[in-house]
């Protein structure tokens, strides 16, 4: 059986509402940012808050269970929920306090046995092995990034010195359950990598008409005999780093 299983959901609107939560939390005295359009996504908390104190100079402000910092060209997120479904409580809360188009930095796992530990993949393609992307897309195998967001990224990254490659990603949010055989499988079909967010990031953007890219750094190889994390590993924080202040010129 296929998700959602109230077969006609995505015609319906919603009883709980983002913009509901957020006039509750004003309601209750809870002061919120006014974001602006761009918001730059680091998956990493703490190599978010590393860059934030480095380059911003800045303490970053607290709100919806969130650390943002704010200046007048972009806000730049930090403490971020992992997996697909909290990833779209944090987007839809988000927008109704004004973002209109993210660019998530974040880390993956390869696939691809031509990447290794600090490698950067544009994904302009996900392939939706979670189920809350469903509950705001019909049901399809992939779905894609932004165009113009991944050429205008990939373009920045490239002249950088930082992209390795652009392609697909297998977002499946259960790492515990990733099997050889479907190692084989996506590695068979061109996927370069794995990880938790980007087919929620990519459903939610598109189904209310926005616009989302995800940037990942390798942070752990998925060899079909072996899992190799490389969490710590020198070029990491590095190039996670670099990325972030790509995205932020």
């Amino acid at each position: 059986m296929s998700l959602p299983l109230f077969g006609d959901k995505l015609n319906l609107d919603s009883l709980v509402k983002p913009e509901s939560y957020i006039d509750y939390l004003k309601s209750r005295g809870v002061e919120l940012p006014q974001l602006p359009s761009k918001v730059i996504l680091s998956m990493s908390n703490r190599m978010g808050q590393k860059w934030i104190k480095e380059n911003l100079k800045m303490e970053s402000r607290r709100a919806i269970g969130l650390n943002f910092a704010i200046n007048n060209d972009y806000a730049l997120v930090t403490g971020l929920g992992v997996g697909a479904s909290v990833h779209t409580i944090n987007l839809e809360e988000m927008i109704v306090l004004g973002a209109r188009e993210f660019f998530l930095v974040g880390i993956a796992g390869a696939l691809d046995p031509e990447l290794h530990p600090g490698d950067v993949v544009v994904l302009d393609k996900a392939y939706r092995d979670e189920g809350a992307s469903r509950h705001y897309l019909a049901e399809s195998e992939i779905v894609k990034a932004n165009g113009e967001m991944v050429e205008e990224v990939s373009t920045r990254l490239q002249a950088e010195g930082l992209l390795k490659k652009v392609g697909a990603t297998w977002t499946v949010d259960c790492p515990y359950r990733e099997t050889r055989a479907e190692v084989l499988h996506f590695r068979s079909r061109g996927v370069l990598a794995v990880e938790m967010e980007a087919s929620a990031l990519y459903a939610v953007t598109e189904s209310k008409k926005l616009r989302a890219v995800a940037t990942v750094v390798i942070s752990d190889v998925l060899d079909p005999n072996n899992w190799q994390p490389h969490f710590y590993h020198k070029d990491l924080a590095k190039t996670y780093h670099s990325v972030l202040t790509a995205l932020t010129r």
